[in-house]
C-alpha cells in the first residue's frame, strides 16, 4: 500500500514538473546543462521512475526559474 502510495506521488510530481518545464519553453538537455542533473535522471523523474532529494528539487527549480512550492503543488 504505501508502495503504491509513494508510486502515486512520483507520478502526479513528475507530470507537475514536465507541465512546468514545457510551459517554460525548456528543452531536457537545457534544464540538465543549467541545473547539473544528468539528462537521464531528469528523463525518469518526469515519468515518476525515480525518487529524487530536496537538493535536486531546488536545483531544478532554480534552474526553471521558479519557487520550489511550485513542483510541489500538484
Amino acid at each position: 500500500m504505501a508502495d503504491e502510495k509513494n508510486q502515486i506521488v512520483l507520478i502526479q510530481f513528475g507530470k507537475r514538473f514536465r507541465q512546468i518545464r514545457r510551459a517554460k519553453d525548456v528543452t531536457l538537455e537545457d534544464l540538465a546543462n543549467r541545473s547539473g542533473i544528468a539528462y537521464s535522471s531528469i528523463v525518469k523523474l518526469e515519468k515518476g521512475q525515480i525518487n529524487t532529494g530536496i537538493a535536486n528539487v531546488i536545483r531544478l527549480a532554480e534552474a526553471l526559474g521558479i519557487d520550489k512550492k511550485e513542483l510541489m503543488d500538484y
